[in-house]
């Protein structure tokens, strides 16, 4: 929210960003200014309540809630911001929310357990994780029709869709430890990767050069080249049992929820070094970013939390308090 006083002062309160633009006027004729304040919200699942909270990105307030079916877990908005996807554990459907109502417009159903979810860059297809069947299913965005299952992997946990539209990555919650790519252009899977132990949360950096994947059997993060020939590139020691991963707009940092240890660390991609650790609250799970790198919002199970982070100064500015058991998040830039 921005104000300008009558001398020209601009106060601004929130997270949103102002711009000011002045317009000179010759001497004794008052110009003119105007502000642009960027709107944003974070849309994020409640498992416990079977809705989606709604937060206001400028002033941290809840505004809204959507009801979902049972056990809403993972979230992604289409590139064009017109839709969010929510996959609901409990009842094995995907809820597909009109984000200008905030109304679940229509229930994809699929198949058992969906946890993970991630829309194509293109905005062409959604692809859901199947936890307990080593599963993927493809919901097409223009009618919301199930194109049906791929065998991929297994236990697959976490989704994200290579910013080249040509690769899906899953990662394979087993002790085992690995990540399968799937080929959109043949529609198999392509490569699998060795990473550590229960390897959940997964994201790629603008660049699509590198992965970062939360090892949370092994309390590490893989840093995984994406070239010709997928490979561990070094593997970065983080908090206990780590989950969702974000990764800032510019690249230069990862965050990653420590469910175990009730914190987020910050990884520098430049050194592929932990930082810092910022404590939140219990059992920190999913983590988004704002849209010009200057937040981070994490979602704390435990105690129906979401702890609001400064980049700048990697500390806590802010806790919302939403629904029970609140596990991922993701951010709708305003158009």
């Amino acid at each position: 929210i921005a104000t300008v006083s009558a001398t020209g002062l601009v106060t601004a309160q929130g997270n949103g960003t102002v711009t000011i633009t002045a317009t000179a006027a010759p001497s004794g004729v008052a110009g003119t200014a105007s502000v642009t304040v960027d709107l944003f919200s974070i849309y994020v699942t409640s498992f416990d309540t079977d809705s989606v909270w709604v937060i206001d990105g400028t002033t941290n307030l809840l505004t809204d809630s959507v009801e979902t079916q049972t056990s809403p877990y993972g979230v992604t908005i289409t590139p064009d911001r017109t839709r969010t996807y929510v996959t609901n554990f409990g009842s094995n459907t995907v809820s597909v929310i009109n984000n200008s109502s905030n109304t679940v417009v229509t229930t994809v159903p699929v198949g058992s357990s969906p946890l993970g979810v991630a829309a194509s860059p293109d905005g062409q297809f959604v692809f859901v994780a199947l936890f307990p069947v080593s599963q993927m299913e493809i919901i097409r965005t223009s009618d919301n029709a199930n194109l049906g299952p791929v065998a991929l992997g297994s236990s697959p946990y976490g989704v994200v869709a290579t910013s080249d539209n040509a690769s899906v990555w899953l990662s394979d919650d087993e002790v085992s430890g690995t990540i399968t790519r799937y080929d959109r252009g043949t529609g198999l899977a392509a490569d699998v990767v060795n990473v550590g132990a229960q390897p959940r949360g997964i994201a790629e950096t603008p660049d699509g050069a590198f992965l970062y994947v939360a090892n949370s059997g092994s309390n590490n993060v893989s840093v995984v080249t994406t070239g010709a020939t997928p490979s561990v590139l070094t593997t970065v020691a983080v908090g206990t049992s780590p989950d969702g991963v974000a990764i800032t707009p510019d690249g230069a940092f990862v965050y990653v929820a420590n469910t175990g240890s009730g914190n987020v660390s910050v990884i520098a991609t430049a050194t592929n070094t932990a930082i810092t650790a910022v404590g939140v609250g219990i059992q920190p799970r999913g983590v988004a970013i704002s849209p010009d790198g200057n937040f981070v919002y994490v979602a704390n199970q435990m105690d129906g939390t979401v702890s609001v982070i400064a980049t700048a100064t990697n500390t806590v500015v802010a806790t919302v308090s939403v629904g029970a058991g609140p596990r991922n998040a993701a951010v709708l830039q305003q158009p």
